[in-house]
């Protein structure tokens, strides 16, 4: 069992989704990260959609039992029983009354934590995914004081384990531009040689619904007339106020502002 002290900023459990419910109007949901949500569960042999623990950091918690664990995420480090630190992106050993904290990080968002042999926890319409605007999933949502179980069927090797961050610094931690692939209906030249042209950064408005961008306006589209139609993680809507936003896991199934395209799949992960 484990006990969160500090449960962190949006920690949730997380598997790969829901599938096959948008035409119900579900969200997918599901982790943000998901090169690093299956690399959690493979540093500990568990299988591949095994739900983690997602966070922005700030975590503190304290093992009732002992455990091997995983944190994946940014290149930063963790610390047990604030003498030991580790690298992030490998696993350990806990031992009964330890205590981990994984701090807030420069280098990057969103981390995981797994277990071996994963969490006891239930399926809420098919998948152990919080979903943040809604209240259906919140018992997968971590609180301060949660006691949480862990599975029997674990391994409890003593080995510690560092993966290596070559992958990271080469396609994730680089300066390299984010990729869009453009709706076959966005055929302007000019706004395409614009846009591309064009310096976002990040706001303070984000959640797992999507991400707002800030930087100048872009110029287009300001009179917008669409039809609802599909959307899902990684859409790049164009408001009227011409700041683009990124739309993520939790956000709606139909949009109705401009869809200029989308972020490719595997650059997720990067955003």
């Amino acid at each position: 069992m484990i006990k969160f002290l500090n449960s962190g900023i949006l920690s949730s459990f997380q598997d790969k989704g829901r599938l096959r419910k948008k035409k119900f109007g579900v969200s997918k949901s599901g982790c943000l990260d998901p090169f690093s949500f299956e690399l959690a569960n493979k540093l500990l042999g568990n299988y591949h959609n095994e739900p983690c623990i997602e966070t922005l950091g700030g975590v503190s918690c304290v093992f009732l039992e002992e455990s091997i664990v995983s944190i994946t995420g940014p290149l930063e480090i963790f610390s047990v029983n604030d003498n030991y630190i580790y690298q992030t992106n490998s696993s350990i050993k806990i031992n009964s009354g330890d205590r981990l904290d994984i701090p807030l990080s420069n280098k990057g968002n969103i981390f995981y934590i797994s277990v071996s042999g994963g969490f006891k926890i239930n399926k809420i319409m098919d998948s152990y995914s919080y979903h943040q605007p809604s209240t259906i999933t919140n018992d997968l949502k971590i609180s301060n004081g949660d006691l949480i179980k862990l599975n029997r069927n674990r391994n409890l090797g003593n080995d510690l384990f560092i993966s290596d961050n070559t992958f990271f610094e080469n396609k994730i931690f680089n300066d390299k531009k984010i990729k869009i692939i453009y709706n076959e209906d966005i055929n302007i030249k000019e706004f395409k040689k614009k846009f591309e042209k064009k310096e976002f950064i990040i706001s303070d408005q984000i959640s797992r619904q999507g991400i707002r961008l800030k930087g100048e306006p872009i110029d287009f589209f300001k009179d917008q007339n669409e039809i609802s139609s599909e959307v899902s993680a990684g859409t790049v809507q164009l408001p009227p106020d011409g700041l683009p936003i990124i739309l993520l896991n939790d956000s709606q199934t139909t949009g109705g502002y401009k869809k200029i395209g989308s972020i490719p799949r595997f650059q997720l992960s990067k955003i």
